[in-house]
């Protein structure tokens, strides 16, 4: 479940049990398993909250009981943007039933994140679907491409996208494989973004 508060990534929850905030943290080496199980056993006395409950065993701190958080969030949603099957659902007004904090999530640069880390083999089979199509940067688009944080790349795909080159053909143009793979995933979220469109005609 991901909880979104005026577009931006609020709290998420997963039944994934190496998505659990402990989990992420012995990953991550922040903690040992030691440290992880006594505070699972003191949990109760600090509200249930295993931040709160780290904090205040004093195994870390409060910024970086946030930092870790933040990060964690960011990286389950960035994860959710690599699945390759699946349903979902989106209810628009609810709310996050669960206590929560700002965690200073960028929603663009997630968005970005989410986009860099689609699979080669979903973004081929993309590529397919959309070879002969023509893409044009849309007029007036709502953000500029470079609100997703990931460099001056997406201006240049920007400024290669006039209507008169397909997918196909624009790609054939870049060299290395990586670049290639680069350039469609720029390419799949601009138009995901309504920054790109492929020109009907």
């Amino acid at each position: 479940e991901i909880y979104l508060a005026g577009g931006v990534p609020q709290y998420v929850s997963s039944n994934v049990a190496r998505e659990l905030l402990g989990e992420y943290l012995l990953a991550h080496k922040v903690i040992s398993q030691g440290e992880l199980a006594m505070a699972l056993a003191m949990m109760p006395h600090f509200g249930g909250k295993l931040g709160d409950t780290l904090v205040g065993l004093g195994l870390m701190k409060p910024l970086d009981v946030f930092r870790l958080l933040s990060r964690q969030v960011r990286d389950k949603i960035v994860d959710v943007c690599t699945w390759q099957k699946g349903l979902y659902r989106f209810f628009r007004g609810r709310t996050n039933p669960r206590e929560a904090f700002p965690l200073g999530l960028d929603a663009f640069e997630v968005l970005g994140a989410g986009a860099t880390s689609i699979g080669e083999v979903t973004m081929q089979a993309w590529a397919q679907t959309v070879a002969q199509k023509r893409p044009v940067v849309t007029a007036n688009p709502r953000v500029v491409p470079e609100a997703f944080r990931l460099g001056n790349f997406q201006r240049q795909v920007c400024q290669e996208l006039d209507g008169r080159g397909t997918v196909r053909e624009l790609v054939s143009r870049i060299g290395s494989v990586e670049e290639r793979l680069t350039w469609l995933r720029t390419l799949y979220l601009l138009t995901e973004t309504d920054l790109a469109e492929f020109d009907p005609a």
